[in-house]
């Protein structure tokens, strides 16, 4: 039988040869573990050990940023898209969901560290947040770079877009067998207007569509919500164009300022954004409902004009007096009133804030 003393000794040894008495083990820290890898490897080898792929990148003019490493950041939604569009072609559902989370640096004109798993398709929802939301666009309905502008139109953030439909990560819980997808062909307000339905719809997954993939996940749905909303701001304001351009003719043709619709022969039909478009002596007011969001819902933004040296020159909700006497001074006639706006200042556009 062996003894207690024994046994107790053998554990002693035991402990030295590991380092020391059993009582003085303790589970080693991370940084321990951190300290050792640095004398095993060169620090060079630990960083490749743990490489993680390159983050976001941003600056102060732009919605989408080249990252110059295979990747484009949307500063709106925080993903990161590959640069290269039509990279990985078409596929049904399943192949291009695989081809998405294989895709790695060295791969698509990629070298910003990523590996198999980094990447994925774009959900359905982040499809939405990516489809330009304001007037309609010529096909791909997407933005430029600045993301004021149509993506036909301006500066190009990403190469080998193609007019299509392209794969969504997100299947149909009601019909198993489809998936939902996005037709660059039409933005989300254009579809609506043309058959009441979302440019993303469902389609069967043994359909052959195109993958686009993204990483990183999307920002939270405030910052979204606020990119709608100027968008719904800017197109009452677009829809105001013609009235200020009848309203200037009328004041230098007359030396008056009309004082309603029908005196500027001034027609409009309400959209689902803008309720209302009207003149009231020369001023117009843009009211926003039906489906505009809740933040501008019942709100009016004015334009009101001002006389500029013979010309008209206007001021749009809470933004600074240009020079000149309010348009009608002077005439005998009705004069403009200024009207400052209810909306939120981070909704409106630059030239209509303080």
């Amino acid at each position: 039988m062996t003894s207690q003393h024994s046994i107790t000794s053998g554990i002693a040894a035991l402990a030295l040869l590991i380092g020391g008495p059993a009582w003085a083990q303790t589970r080693p820290t991370l940084q321990g573990l951190q300290n050792q890898l640095n004398n095993t490897y060169t620090r060079q080898q630990v960083n490749n050990l743990v490489r993680t792929p390159d983050p976001a990148c941003a600056d102060n003019a732009n919605r989408y940023v080249d990252c110059l490493n295979g990747t484009v950041t949307d500063t709106v939604t925080g993903l990161i898209w590959l640069k290269q569009a039509d990279c990985l072609g078409t596929a049904t559902y399943a192949a291009a969901m695989s081809a998405a989370a294989t895709l790695q640096s060295g791969e698509c004109g990629l070298t910003d560290g990523s590996r198999p798993g980094d990447w994925r398709l774009p959900t359905s929802e982040e499809w939405k947040s990516t489809l330009f939301p304001g007037p309609d666009c010529k096909s791909p309905s997407l933005t430029d770079t600045a993301g004021t502008g149509c993506f036909a139109d301006g500066a190009k953030p990403f190469t080998g877009v193609q007019t299509d439909v392209y794969w969504s990560a997100t299947a149909n819980l009601a019909r198993p067998a489809t998936a939902w997808s996005n037709d660059l062909h039409y933005s989300e307000e254009t579809s609506l207007a043309l058959n009441g339905e979302s440019s993303v719809i469902a389609r069967d997954k043994t359909a052959t569509h195109r993958a686009w993939p993204v990483r990183g996940a999307a920002s939270s749905q405030p910052v979204y919500e606020d990119f709608i909303i100027r968008a719904q701001v800017s197109e009452g304001t677009s829809l105001a164009s013609g009235a200020k351009a009848l309203v200037a003719e009328y004041f230098l043709s007359r030396g008056t300022v009309p004082t309603n619709n029908s005196e500027a022969d001034f027609g409009w039909v309400p959209t689902t954004i803008v309720t209302q478009v009207s003149i009231d002596n020369g001023r117009i007011d843009i009211t926003y409902g039906n489906e505009a969001n809740a933040a501008i819902t019942g709100k009016v933004l004015s334009l009101t004009p001002y006389d500029a040296s013979g010309g008209v020159a206007w001021r749009c909700g809470n933004a600074p007096a240009p020079g000149g006497d309010l348009l009608g001074t002077g005439t005998g006639g009705p004069v403009a009133e200024y009207q400052p706006t209810s909306i939120d200042n981070k909704y409106l556009p630059p030239s209509c804030r303080p």
